[in-house]
């Protein structure tokens, strides 16, 4: 059983190697661009079913929580944005007050 794996992993791998290989040569080039319009084609009726379905079954269940993590993820934000703004200004100012107490030869409150 487990070498029966084995081998149908290794072919597996062997083909996708040989269409990533063949899929960079110049002949392929046509074949390569009509597979592409094709999967597109059918890739996108299913890419269709997959959201219909999550709009469906997924979002009622998942969806109302949303809105609340956002609404507190911005506050947060801006609350670390704020702390970040005051910290930098007092850092600044103190820096400045003590180059300028040395020059001046004033003293820093």
């Amino acid at each position: 059983m487990e070498l029966k794996n084995l081998i149908k992993n290794l072919i597996i791998i062997g083909i996708i190697l040989a269409v990533a290989f063949l899929s960079q040569q110049p002949y392929f080039v046509a074949t390569g661009k009509d597979l592409y319009v094709k999967g597109m084609g059918q890739g996108n009726d299913y890419w269709q079913k997959g959201v219909a379905w999550a709009e469906v079954y997924l979002w009622p269940k998942v969806g109302g929580g949303v809105g609340g993590i956002q609404t507190a993820a911005l506050e947060q934000v801006n609350h670390q944005k704020n702390n970040f703004a005051q910290y930098t200004w007092e850092k600044f100012k103190e820096y400045f007050a003590e180059k300028f107490s040395k020059t001046f030869g004033t003293e820093v409150k």
